[in-house]
């Protein structure tokens, strides 16, 4: 029997219409494993996009692993590479709030692990960060170290940052979304660390550092 592995797109806000017909197509093939990259504290979260697709999938009865992994260290280039290229800046509207970023190399990794080895997996539900929580200050300081120039962290409001956005069209509902989340994150729910990717990868998850020194070229 076949498995999937998939990641919901964050700028569809509409998954009953989006992603339900999907589930369903997959509960008719009788799909043996369905690995799902859901978010971090997705249970808490009932108006996110996620938490309806999880619900959707529990409610058919899919044999699944949710992977709720914090935010990707691979938003900075590419949701965020313009502002980094451009104005040597992080446009995110997080305050002073900390994020457990994971690299989404480590992801692709676990979701593997789990698929591979899919009976042990089934119906688990992994909270997955990396191995230190930063604040965006924290984050443009190593950056400024590892590029050589200097990154600043403007701290836009969530408001301004919506309308930035949005004028930059962006579509609303993936800015909708955006906003939501790092609404999420100022009240501090991106800061939990936990240890399940070094658990299920049998290492260290990548650090920060390494993300920014392998991604380097993308942010010139």
């Amino acid at each position: 029997m076949s498995k999937v592995f998939f990641v919901r797109p964050p700028q569809l806000s509409t998954p009953k219409e989006d992603m339900f017909p999907f589930l369903r197509f997959l509960k008719e093939r009788q799909i043996a494993h369905v690995v799902f990259v859901s978010l971090i504290g997705v249970e808490k979260n009932p108006v996110t996009p996620h938490h309806k697709i999880e619900k959707e999938m529990l409610r058919l009865d899919l044999p699944f692993t949710f992977l709720r992994p914090s935010f990707f260290m691979q938003n900075l280039n590419t949701t965020h590479q313009e502002d980094i290229q451009k104005h040597d800046d992080l446009f995110i509207p997080a305050g002073n709030a900390r994020t457990s970023f994971i690299d989404t190399r480590d992801i692709g990794e676990i979701a593997a692990i789990c698929l591979m080895n899919t009976p042990q997996h089934i119906g688990q539900k992994y909270s997955i960060t990396g191995k230190e929580a930063l604040t965006y200050y924290e984050v443009a300081e190593k950056m400024t170290a590892i590029l050589g120039r200097k990154i600043t962290y403007s701290k836009p409001s969530l408001l301004r940052f919506r309308a930035t956005i949005i004028k930059r069209e962006t579509p609303k509902a993936f800015a909708n979304v955006m906003t939501m989340l790092y609404f999420i994150t100022q009240m501090g729910n991106a800061k939990q660390i936990t240890p399940t990717a070094q658990e299920l990868l049998h290492r260290e998850a990548t650090s920060f550092d390494q993300y920014v020194k392998d991604y380097r070229e993308d942010f010139l």
